[in-house]
């Protein structure tokens, strides 16, 4: 009790060292982490979520306590099979999916499902913009990318489908806003969590004033919304409530750390846009960390950091690494077999096998656009050049390619704003596994790969972040240097990476330009979702 009494009051040392849990809330499952203050991996358990509630025309949903008790549940399977782990727990932090919006009444209970941030319901017109500031965004050339973000607002949407629920409504926050509130009883969250469909400006990494294009597109009155802190600050200390339901010590500290692909980037040490930090989850995501807000292409996305006053510039690929997933479903059968029969994961026997076909798959070339973007507004998913000797394996491979090829052009993104070079990529989430999927990217990219001691990086970024609260640490830096460890690297091989850069160059960056009236065509035609 005398070693807790000193950690309440802030007064941790390496001597007195206990240790940060870090819950994970991803968009399939629910984790609880702990890593020492040297980046060990003590302990990790996991509740995956049941199916969220999904309609054709793009609902996707799941009541907030779901999450909630999901978190509840592996805390407690943790205490379940590392007691002696969960004894020394002195503070708790969180590093969730984005912009999931929650809508709860004036005792903080959900007054509706969750919307997810998957979901891509729209309202069938714009809310409260006006003539004069349509024409404006029309002379802008930006009506179309604002109407969008506007009709998608989830706010917007309850407001005028629901207005018996909407009359209910105290706050409309976020997934990561409601958890906090569960542990703390406040309504506050990390500046680094607060950017999806609400006037929050992302330049300035405040709330939108007024005059702020923000506020002309979200029209979500600032009492409904929460409190903003800084990364690696305090969101409060942990309530009686929920204590009961974790075993958790009353008071302990709730830290502000930021959202899963943030404290991903940090993770893995990228500082600077020396590196690049490559996420091969559901969505693939690349990113980097700079001092000043910097779009990597027209309109692209920039969100908080998990630091201080710094930016996560990304690039982003919606289906990504679900494409995996996708393939196995629909074309691995005999791979789904095998894996019963060896007892290995389906995705190791398939990554195998992509050294039996030769890099540039005979010529099949895959864009991996399953979902159109900014970037690549109406695109499909295309695949060129099938022929006879093309087998399962050789689309297999002309899809990790694809994939890689669309990473390359978000490294290429930051190279051009920069006017640096990118030294090297950093990959985690599941792909990060692989060594046969990293050598392929490190090949594709024509730069050092490397991964560092977990591909559970969120869960590491979030951790290093408290520790650096808790005194540990003096700096980012200081606990980068001793908390992330690269473990292997990865060259790439000259005779390939020049290969499949004339591919990249020569192919890859002509297919969406030259298939643009075809996909035009088909949408006119509507022959495509």
């Amino acid at each position: 009790m005398k070693k807790l009494a000193i950690i309440l009051k802030g007064e941790l040392s390496l001597e007195q060292e206990g240790y940060v849990l870090v819950l994970d809330c991803g968009s399939q499952s629910m984790r609880s982490i702990v890593y020492d203050s040297k980046g060990t991996l003590l302990g990790i358990t996991k509740v995956k979520y049941p199916n969220y509630y999904m309609t054709p025309d793009g609902f996707i949903e799941m009541h907030p306590d779901v999450f909630w008790d999901s978190a509840c549940n592996s805390i407690n399977l943790f205490w379940d099979k590392y007691p002696d782990i969960m004894e020394k727990v002195v503070a708790i932090t969180l590093a969730s999916q984005r912009a999931t919006s929650v809508f709860v009444d004036e005792e903080g209970k959900p007054i509706r499902n969750a919307i997810s941030w998957m979901d891509t319901r729209k309202i069938t017109k714009n809310y409260k913009i006006s003539k004069a500031l349509k024409k404006m965004f029309k002379m802008l050339s930006v009506w179309e990318l604002v109407d969008n973000y506007n009709r998608s607002c989830p706010y917007h949407w309850v407001k005028i489908n629901e207005p018996e629920v909407f009359e209910k409504l105290h706050r409309c926050i976020f997934l990561s806003t409601y958890i906090n509130f569960k542990l703390t009883g406040e309504y506050r969250d990390s500046v680094s969590c607060a950017t999806g469909y609400i006037p929050f400006s992302t330049k300035r990494l405040d709330w939108a004033k007024k005059n702020d294009v923000e506020s002309k597109i979200f029209h979500v009155e600032k009492d409904k919304l929460f409190d903003l802190v800084e990364p690696g600050g305090l969101i409060g200390k942990l309530t009686q409530e929920a204590s009961n339901l974790l075993k958790l010590p009353v008071g302990i500290k709730v830290i502000a750390t930021g959202s899963d692909k943030a404290c991903e980037t940090l993770g893995v040490g990228c500082l600077n846009t020396h590196s690049a930090s490559v996420s091969l989850a559901s969505m693939v995501t690349v990113q980097t960390t700079t001092d000043e807000y910097m779009q990597l292409y027209k309109y692209g996305t920039v969100f908080p950091a998990a630091i201080k006053g710094k930016y996560t510039p990304e690039l982003g690929i919606y289906r990504g690494f679900w494409l995996i997933s996708w393939f196995i479903n629909e074309f691995a059968e005999l791979e789904k077999k095998e894996s019963k029969e060896k007892k290995i994961s389906i995705e190791k026997i398939l990554n195998e096998k992509l050294n039996k076909v030769p890099p540039g798959s005979d010529g099949l070339l895959l864009q991996p656009y399953w979902l159109s973007d900014v970037r690549h507004p109406g695109a499909t998913g295309t695949l060129i050049g099938l022929n006879d000797v093309h087998t399962r394996i050789h689309f297999y491979r002309a899809l990790v390619e694809g994939l890689g090829y669309s990473i390359k052009e978000g490294i290429e993104s930051i190279e051009r704003k920069t006017n640096k070079p990118v030294e090297k990529v950093a990959l985690s989430g599941g792909g990060a596994q692989s060594e046969i999927l990293c050598q392929m990217l490190a090949n594709i990219f024509d730069r050092t790969v490397y991964v560092v001691q977990s591909h559970e990086t969120s869960g590491l970024g979030a951790a290093l972040l408290s520790y650096v609260h808790l005194g540990i640490y003096k700096d980012i830096e200081e606990a980068v240097d001793n908390m992330v460890h690269v473990t292997n690297t990865y060259e790439p091989v000259k005779e390939i990476a020049e290969l499949y850069q004339k591919l990249y160059k020569n192919l890859y960056k002509l297919t969406y330009k030259r298939l643009q009236p075809v996909y035009k065509k088909m949408a006119e035609l509507k022959i495509m979702n």
